[in-house]
C-alpha cells in the first residue's frame, strides 16, 4: 500500500516551555487539499514549518512522503525538500539583489548541472506567465508589489514540481487580483493530482477545495474531516 502524503501523530511544539499546539494529529491522502483553520497565533505557520521539515517537533511522529523526518541529518532533509516539498512562505523570501526569474530558480542552482538548468529557466518563465507575471520577469523585489512578490515565491515552490504543496496562508491581504491568480493557480494544480497544505483564515474559496481541515485552537487543537466547519 502507497504511503499517505503526509501523517502527523501526536505533534506537539513547544518554545521555552510555553506550548504552542499540542497533540496533532493529521492523514493527508495524495491528491487532496488539507486547510489548517484557526484565528492567529494558534501555530498554523509553525505546524506548516514542522511539516515543510523546516522545524522540528518537541513530541510526535511526521512523516511526509513516506518519510520519517524526525530521522533525517540535515543533508536527508535537504534532500526531500527538493524530491517532494515545496513551500510558499506567508511573508515572501525574496533576495533583493536577484530578478523575479532568477528568484524562482534559486532552489536549482546547487542541485543541476548547467543543461538542464535551462530546462528550470523555461520552466520558471512559464510559472510566471501563468502567475501574471510575464512583464515582470526581469524586476527586483523592491519592483514589485506585495502581491506580485506573493506569486514569485508561490512560483519558486513550483519549480521543482513538489509532490506535496505547502503554502502559507496563500491569499491573506491580497489584492484580488493576486488572490484569484494564486487560487486559480492552486485550484489547477490539485485537479492535476497535487497534495496541497495549505494554512487560511477564512478564504471561502480556498476551503471550498479542501477536503480535509486541521482546526487549531489556543489550547486543544481537533481535526474535522468535515467539509462544513463548525
Amino acid at each position: 500500500m502507497k504511503p499517505l502524503a503526509v501523517i502527523l501523530k501526536g505533534v506537539s511544539r513547544s518554545f521555552k516551555n510555553v506550548s504552542i499546539f499540542r497533540g496533532v494529529n493529521l492523514k493527508v491522502n495524495w491528491g487532496e487539499m488539507a486547510a489548517v483553520v484557526g484565528p492567529s497565533g494558534v501555530g498554523k505557520t509553525t505546524l506548516l514549518r514542522i511539516v515543510g521539515t523546516l522545524d522540528r517537533p518537541t513530541d510526535g511522529e511526521v512523516k511526509v512522503c513516506g518519510t520519517d523526518v524526525n530521522t533525517l541529518d540535515r543533508g536527508g532533509l535537504a534532500e526531500l525538500r527538493w524530491s517532494c516539498l515545496g513551500f510558499s512562505f506567508q511573508e515572501p523570501v525574496l533576495l533583493p539583489g536577484l530578478t523575479a526569474l532568477d528568484n524562482v530558480l534559486l532552489p536549482c542552482i546547487p542541485r543541476v548541472k548547467s543543461a538542464k538548468l535551462r530546462h528550470f529557466k523555461k520552466q520558471a518563465m512559464m510559472l510566471l506567465e501563468a502567475l501574471g507575471l510575464r512583464d515582470r520577469i526581469r524586476f527586483k523585489p523592491h519592483q514589485l508589489s506585495v502581491g506580485q512578490k506573493k506569486r514569485v515565491d508561490l512560483a519558486r515552490a513550483l519549480i521543482n514540481s513538489p509532490k506535496v504543496l505547502i503554502a502559507d496562508e496563500p491569499t491573506t491581504n491580497l489584492d484580488d487580483e493576486s488572490a484569484r491568480i494564486i487560487a486559480e493557480m492552486l485550484k489547477e494544480r490539485l485537479e492535476e493530482g497535487s497534495t496541497i497544505l495549505l494554512a487560511t483564515h477564512q478564504d471561502q474559496n480556498l476551503l471550498s477545495m479542501a477536503s480535509v481541515r486541521l482546526g487549531l485552537q489556543r489550547t486543544f487543537p481537533r481535526v474535522n474531516d468535515n467539509p462544513k466547519l463548525d
